[in-house]
C-alpha cells in the first residue's frame, strides 16, 4: 500500500531458474555485483548492511528487513548523497515462486516519492533483465554509465543503442536473424536485452515497445553542460535530466529532428 505523496513499482517476470538459484543474487555481495552494481557490501539479515555502488559514483544504501531463503527479501533504499530519495527512505520487496522449472519474480518497490517513480521504474526495468540473465547463465553485458570514459575531452563514446517498434518480439527476431543478435526478453518485460556478440568491437543494447525509432547514448561528463551546448548549436532537450537510479540521463533532438539519448560519465 503506498502513501499519500508516494508511488509504488510493482513488476513480475519469469526466470528460468529455481528459487535457490536466484536468491543468492539478491543477497550475495559477489553475485549482486554481477547484475547490479561495481562494489557491494551486503549482510543478509534484519537490519544488516545493503549498500551497492550501482554506477561508480551513485550509491543505494539501506538495510536489510527481511531474509527468507529462498522465497522472500526485503531491504529499505535509497541513494547517498540524495536529499529526495535519501538512504532507507523506501523500500524494496523481491518474491521467489517456484513454477516447474521456472520461477516468479514478483518485485514492488514502494514508498517513493513521486517525482523519483518515474526514472526508479526506468531503472528497474534495465536491471530486473540483467537479474534474468544472470540466474540463467547468460552475460548481461556491462551497464550503460559503468564504462570509464577512454575518450579525449571532446571525443564522447556511444555506449548504449535502443530501437522502438509497435511489435518488438517481430523486431527482436528480425535483427536476430539478420545479424546474429542475442536477444532475451524475460517474460513479463516488454524490453529485450540485445548482445552483439561482437566483443570489443560493438556495444549492447535493446528492443522496446514505442513508437518506431532508434535512438543511442552518448556518454558525457557533464549532462547540463552539454545540453547548453547542445542548444546553442540549435538541438532542443526533449527529455531533461532524469535520476534513472543507477545513472542520470537526458534526450535531446538535433537539428533534423533525430532524438538521441546522453548518460552522465563516472568520474
Amino acid at each position: 500500500m503506498q502513501t499519500q505523496g508516494t508511488t509504488e513499482i510493482t513488476r513480475e517476470i519469469r526466470i528460468k531458474a529455481s528459487p535457490e538459484t536466484i536468491f543468492p543474487f539478491l543477497v550475495d555481495s559477489e553475485r549482486m555485483k554481477r547484475w547490479k552494481g561495481v562494489e557491494a557490501t551486503l549482510e543478509p539479515h534484519p537490519g544488516g548492511i545493503f549498500r551497492v555502488n550501482v554506477t561508480g559514483k551513485s550509491v543505494a544504501a539501506g538495510e536489510y528487513v527481511v531474509v527468507d531463503p529462498p522465497r522472500r527479501v526485503v531491504f529499505t533504499w535509497g541513494w547517498e548523497g540524495d536529499e529526495h530519495v535519501p538512504p532507507g527512505s523506501s523500500t524494496v520487496e523481491i518474491t521467489l515462486t517456484g513454477d516447474g522449472e521456472e520461477t516468479v519474480v514478483t518485485f514492488t518497490h514502494r514508498d517513493l516519492p513521486q517525482e523519483a517513480g518515474e526514472g526508479h521504474a526506468e531503472g528497474w526495468d534495465h536491471f530486473l533483465p540483467r537479474l534474468a540473465e544472470v540466474a540463467e547463465e547468460r552475460d548481461p553485458g556491462p551497464t550503460p554509465g559503468s564504462r570509464r570514459k577512454e575518450a579525449d575531452e571532446r571525443g564522447r563514446p556511444v555506449v548504449h543503442f535502443e530501437l522502438y517498434g509497435r511489435n518488438p518480439s517481430a523486431l527482436q527476431d528480425f535483427y536476430s536473424k539478420a545479424f546474429g543478435w542475442e536477444v532475451h526478453t524475460p517474460e513479463g518485460m516488454n524490453y529485450g536485452m540485445v548482445h552483439t556478440n561482437a566483443s570489443d568491437k560493438g556495444i549492447d543494447g535493446g528492443i522496446a515497445e514505442g513508437a518506431p525509432r532508434v535512438n543511442f547514448v552518448i556518454e558525457v561528463p557533464d549532462l547540463k553542460a552539454a545540453l547548453d551546448e547542445i542548444e546553442q548549436l540549435g538541438g532542443k532537450t526533449v527529455t531533461p535530466i532524469t535520476d534513472m537510479g543507477p545513472v542520470m540521463f537526458a534526450e535531446f533532438s538535433d537539428p533534423e529532428g533525430n532524438v538521441v539519448g546522453i548518460v552522465k560519465a563516472d568520474d
